[in-house]
């Protein structure tokens, strides 16, 4: 009985388990050799449960599904715009003496927690762009409108904004500098 669509080997036993340990060993070599470019880190999950953090280089785990590496770009600078220059869009902001602005800008982010990155937050991308827009709106409203636009104003307004921003993050453990 059975499938007898392989010869038999030699030694007339079947095929079937030399190609199932050749399959496993395959499997087991595919999920558990990871290799990692320089600016890459790798946050290892253990039955889906945060493990471990590893850098870049070759990285070994137990295979898949015990334990499974995400590959997150730690180096790559991210860079959301908020606004646009563009007349159909607005992003009106009020400034100190009750006159509004309307402003675009860009936010240039990297991950510096790749675990917090990853588990931490469900869309950083958009939390980022809401938490630096609000902190925007925050730190201009302490500024009159002469005051804030201009090249010069960025000067005064950046910095503020920046410790805003980053003090948002740092009390959400949010995984980004």
């Amino acid at each position: 009985g059975g499938f007898s669509g392989l010869p038999p080997r030699a030694n007339g036993k079947s095929w079937w388990p030399l190609i199932t340990a050749i399959f496993f060993a395959i499997w087991i070599l595919w999920t558990s050799i990871h290799r990692l470019d320089q600016q890459e880190e790798g946050v290892v999950t253990f039955f889906g449960k945060y493990s471990r953090t590893v850098g870049s280089g070759i990285s070994f785990t137990l295979p898949a599904p015990i334990e499974q590496m995400q590959k997150v770009d730690a180096l790559q600078v991210r860079t959301t715009s908020i606004g646009s220059a563009n007349s159909k869009s607005e992003n009106l902001v009020l400034t100190k003496d009750q006159n509004l602005m309307d402003i675009a800008f860009d936010i240039r982010w990297s991950i510096k927690s790749p675990e917090l990155y990853l588990f931490q937050l469900d869309d950083p991308a958009g939390t980022v762009q809401e938490v630096g827009e609000s902190a925007m709106r925050a730190e201009l409203a302490n500024f009159d409108y002469n005051e804030a636009v201009g090249v010069a104003p960025t000067i005064r307004i950046a910095p503020g904004w920046r410790r805003a921003f980053a003090a948002a993050f740092t009390s959400a453990s949010a995984g980004r500098r």
